[in-house]
């Protein structure tokens, strides 16, 4: 018996019973809060984006696309946005090795591609939460349909010719004319076999079909660059005659006047890059609202005009919605898990045919 009464027995197990409580309690209480989270309304989200006033940007953009930054902060001057540039095909992994090791998440939005995304799905390293229900001017194609990430723009690609080397009334119409022998040598063609590549992973096109087309393309031998930006420079240099390019490379040479105008192929091939918060994130309520802000209207405009990218969807009044609409594309959308899994292998297939692969 101690001096209260108390069988020391009892008080052992009173004592064990605490010391268990201290030790879960945190972890229920982490998991209320992420729950909370996922649950708040509009108005509820913006009182805990006030507490929080700060949000971390593991993104990619560089010069006048901080712009987009600068524009959510007028909107919402209690959040102060801290941005570290990465290479989207590294960021996902840069969070999972965080979980895995315990860490508390850093960054509180992730900038990645629809492939290494679905990785970082599968494994379940991101927040979930019923976008649409909370902001309805979501396009309903941005969600995945687990409501995780949210699809933000398009890597959409197109074919494009240099102006001053072909005439218009010369131009080839479809992929089928591009395979004529007067194009030999005068072609660029992107080392990812791009658009052809998203065309099948989409599921436009099957594999045999983009196989015997490369094999054929490769006898007009092309010449190789290694993404749309890029290849779009040589066009307008000249380096070519016919490639393809990002629709944004076309936009752009638009409003600068360079040599250069696309081809409006069918299907538009390319694929939806996208925003995702790691769970645990510590500012999620802040992160929410900017995902939000940026596939809104409003933020596709402002991401347009400083980064030239937008979502490829219909009604959103960007120029590249209103460049694709009516056409047909073969875009690999976001959260489509299972096909964007396999668009790795269709590429290094296709890669290893049209001679592209060192």
């Amino acid at each position: 018996m101690t001096m209260l009464g108390i069988p020391k027995t009892t008080l052992v197990i009173l004592n064990l019973a605490v010391c268990l409580a201290v030790a879960i309690f945190p972890c229920s209480l982490q998991a209320a809060a992420t729950k909370a989270v996922s649950e708040k309304n509009y108005e509820e989200l913006i009182e805990g984006a006030k507490q929080e006033g700060k949000l971390v940007i593991w993104d990619t953009s560089r010069g006048r696309g901080k712009e987009n930054f600068r524009a959510f902060e007028k909107k919402f001057p209690f959040i102060k946005v801290e941005q570290a540039l990465v290479h989207s095909d590294e960021v996902v992994q840069k969070v999972m090795m965080e979980q895995r090791a315990g860490r508390p998440a850093t960054a509180d939005v992730i900038a990645c591609n629809s492939v290494s995304y679905e990785q970082g799905k599968k494994d379940g390293v991101f927040l979930s939460f019923p976008w649409r229900k909370v902001f309805k001017d979501i396009p309903a194609q941005a969600v995945d349909n687990h409501n995780f990430g949210v699809g933000t723009y398009g890597n959409i690609w197109t074919m494009a010719y240099n102006t001053k080397l072909v005439p218009k009334d010369k131009l080839p119409k479809t992929y089928d004319d591009l395979l004529n022998p007067q194009w030999r040598g005068k072609l660029g063609a992107d080392i990812r076999v791009n658009p052809w590549a998203y065309i099948v992973s989409s599921g436009v096109w099957n594999l045999e079909k983009a196989e015997a087309y490369v094999q054929k393309l490769k006898e007009n031998q092309p010449k190789f660059g290694r993404g749309g930006t890029a290849i779009a420079q040589l066009l307008i240099a000249g380096d070519f005659q016919i490639a393809p390019v990002y629709v944004f490379n076309i936009i752009e040479a638009k409003k600068t006047g360079a040599p250069m105008d696309w081809i409006p192929m069918e299907p538009i091939g390319g694929n939806i890059a996208g925003r995702a918060i790691p769970k645990g994130a510590p500012h999620s309520n802040a992160a929410l609202l900017y995902i939000a802000w940026l596939v809104s209207p409003e933020g596709q405009k402002v991401y347009e005009e400083a980064e030239g990218r937008a979502l490829p969807y219909e009604g959103l009044g960007t120029e590249m919605s209103k460049m694709l609409a009516g056409k047909k594309l073969a875009v690999l959308g976001w959260g489509d898990t299972e096909r964007a899994l396999k668009h790795d292998e269709i590429e290094d297939k296709l890669m290893t045919l049209l001679g592209s692969k060192k």
